[in-house]
């Protein structure tokens, strides 16, 4: 991109980064998945679009809020699990913890005073959002089970 860029989202994983970026993209939006790490931040990725598309995305995103999670870890179990099910999602909120918290952005898509992270998808995907998370977790047999009948893609980056 050419133009002036914003920080508009920040992940602590690659797949929600890369999931909501290819959605922002899908809106004719164009968009820059960065690195975003720095002295306190060791692995983050963001996505940066130009200035004066901003206001036009938040128009185009029309994001509902999911849930709110206590911390960034919880928050980031369920942005990889929307990624997996190709749910993209934005995690806002946290003021509380600072300019170096995972949902912190140079210009948040949605302004959130909640000290929590707050997850939002959006809207045309918040039903298939609300049906993951209400799904009974897998037991750890389960997971056993799963991992062993499967091959890890080549294409997923975690």
């Amino acid at each position: 991109m050419t133009d002036y860029t914003d920080l508009v989202a920040r992940f602590s994983d690659q797949l929600p980064a890369e999931t909501l970026a290819k959605f922002i993209a899908s809106l004719g939006i164009p968009c820059d998945l960065v690195d975003v790490s720095g002295t306190f931040d060791i692995g983050y990725y963001g996505i940066r679009v130009a200035r004066e598309l901003v206001p036009n995305l938040r128009g185009l995103l029309k994001l509902a809020r999911l849930t709110t999670c206590a911390g960034d870890i919880p928050a980031t179990v369920i942005a990889v699990g929307l990624a997996r099910a190709k749910i993209p999602c934005y995690i806002g909120g946290g003021a509380v913890y600072g300019p170096f918290r995972l949902g912190s952005a140079a210009v948040p898509l949605i302004e959130t005073k909640e000290m929590g992270s707050v997850i939002f998808v959006p809207e045309s995907m918040l039903e298939a959002a609300q049906q993951l998370l209400s799904d009974p977790p897998l037991s750890d047999e389960e997971l056993t089970k799963l991992a062993l009948r499967t091959t890890p893609s080549p294409d997923d980056p975690i």
